[in-house]
């Protein structure tokens, strides 16, 4: 493609050379550079590295074109023409106001835009985005049977799983991706799309049809994430600039100042969602913690444009409401029939989201992905109303992560569990004392130490699963959280196979055998 095809979409400035110069390759990595001469490069300013401050040797791996931002702390335009005139005289130099922007557009273009053969739908918020994705993936597959689910859990194409490193991939990754859907066919996109994903401009050039704002609660807040609540709540509104349709839930923190935005700052239509009177798709008269047919979860009435009924929601607690309500109103919007919505409701089930471990120790013993406090507290209260017996919490928190999320949830276990087993979650790089000694600090505070009956510490987490079962006496709930539905452990670098399912399940067997073979005796 020519390089004035590759920044169709973006504006630009020509600083030098000529734009119709053929180049196939995007690049946005300096390292390990060699002949580039196919190459057009984006230079992005990331949080650790500019790679504008090494364009000279980026000039010199002969790439074909460059890009570069408007506003940049290194070389003037005139710097740059001098430079490409001494090492590398057919360079094209163009600038635009934000590369990252710019690199995503391209990815995209080269492959042909794939995202514009397909009806696109974004979920952002601090929770409840997987379990809000996969009910309109399940809501999707029923219309249409061809979807591509992309998010936490990985990607999913039809029912071909994919790992995936992040939530919202990079854009070669994430446009190719959807290349691959397209490819066989898939008529709709659901993904999740995170803070970082929409600061970084991931997602540019996706235009959704429908745009999901979940909740806000205080989450990736420190180094490498965000800097403030503020820029974390600026960073999921850019998704209502590229969408045709906005869901807000009409109850959660700023939710007023989102709708403004959408009215104001978009072209978007707005939809709210919720349990206050005013919201479009509300619920109202909840039973929580009640079972049908086996199931825990909560019956409700749907109050809205599209429906006006009662429903069974296959999910325990007040929040899962939300996010049904939240995929309801696409539902309604795609004009899914009620009889349809009622069964997908009813039949959910989420891979490491208040998932259930199956037992014989007359126990609920619930795998959950709850990783800060507020989600944490969420999901101990909800399920206090599911329970006879004590609940038995094991729980760590994620190294390389922002530090904030450490104390509260110790303090959420120190309030809401009755037993809490402490341990490692995916420590990465830190060492996994720290992180628990600050975990520790949330119990302190609220007057609960090791050893005294409520609390203690296990840093092996296979080990702590154990203990937490075999703990777990007739009508106890074991809630097992952090990674759910995750199926490695990354510690000191390394990756090993670790499934909180799979190892809850082990211990309750042998548990299990061991109390029937005492009963024996």
């Amino acid at each position: 493609m020519k390089v004035k095809e590759i920044l169709e979409y973006t504006e630009y400035n020509v600083i030098c050379g000529d734009i119709n110069r053929e180049v196939s390759i995007i690049k946005s990595d300096n390292r390990n550079l060699a002949d580039e001469s196919e190459t057009i490069f984006f230079c992005i300013k990331g949080e650790r590295f500019d790679a504008h401050s090494v364009i000279e040797s980026i000039i010199s791996s002969s790439v074909a074109a460059l890009v570069v931002n408007c506003e940049r702390d290194f070389y003037s335009d005139d710097e740059l023409i001098t430079i490409s005139r001494t090492l590398n005289p057919d360079l094209v130099i163009l600038s635009v106001k934000d590369t990252r922007y710019s690199y995503a557009t391209a990815e995209s273009n080269i492959i042909g835009r794939p995202q514009e053969q397909i009806k696109c739908i974004g979920v952002t918020g601090t929770k409840g985005k997987t379990t809000t994705a996969f009910m309109l993936r399940h809501i999707f597959d029923e219309k249409m049977n061809k979807s591509i689910m992309i998010g936490t859990n990985g990607t999913f194409i039809g029912q071909r799983q994919i790992e995936s490193a992040r939530t919202t991939p990079e854009p070669a990754d994430l446009f190719q991706l959807i290349k691959n859907g397209t490819d066989e066919k898939m008529e709709s996109l659901i993904m999740e799309v995170s803070s970082l994903g929409l600061k970084q401009s991931r997602v540019a050039g996706i235009t959704y049809e429908y745009s999901c704002f979940t909740n806000l609660y205080r989450d990736h807040i420190g180094p490498g994430e965000h800097k403030d609540m503020d820029e974390y709540f600026a960073c999921k509104l850019l998704i209502f600039n590229q969408s045709r349709n906005a869901i807000i839930n009409n109850d959660m923190d700023r939710a007023d100042e989102a709708k403004n935005y959408v009215l104001n700052a978009t072209k978007a239509k707005l939809y709210t969602y919720g349990l206050s009177a005013d919201s479009i798709c509300r619920a109202e008269n909840l039973q929580i913690a009640i079972s049908e047919k086996g199931v825990s979860g909560t019956r409700f009435d749907i109050v809205s444009p599209w429906y006006n009924g009662s429903v069974f929601l296959g999910l325990p607690g007040e929040f899962n409401v939300y996010n049904a309500l939240c995929a309801i109103t696409v539902a309604g919007l795609e004009g899914v029939s009620f009889e349809c919505l009622k069964r997908i409701l009813a039949d959910i089930e989420i891979p490491g989201r208040v998932q259930t471990v199956r037992n014989r120790l007359g126990a609920d013993i619930r795998v959950d992905y709850a990783h800060n406090g507020a989600s944490l507290e969420a999901l101990l209260t909800a399920m206090r109303a599911y329970t006879s017996g004590k609940i038995i919490v094991v729980f760590g928190c994620g190294g390389g992560r922002s530090e904030e999320r450490r104390k509260p949830m110790g303090v959420a276990a120190a309030l809401y569990s009755d037993y809490a087993v402490v341990t490692t979650d995916n420590s990465r790089n830190e060492e996994p004392e720290r992180i628990v000694g600050q975990i520790l600090e949330g119990f302190t505070a609220n007057g609960i130490r090791e050893g005294e009956g409520r609390l203690e510490v296990i840093l092996d987490r296979k080990c702590a699963i154990e203990k937490a079962v075999s703990l777990a006496q007739p009508g106890d709930m074991v809630l097992i959280v952090g990674k759910g539905h995750e199926k490695v452990q990354e510690s000191a670098g390394k990756k090993v196979p670790f499934d909180d399912v799979l190892i809850a399940e082990a211990a309750a067997e042998l548990i299990a055998d061991k109390r029937e073979r005492g009963k024996m005796l």
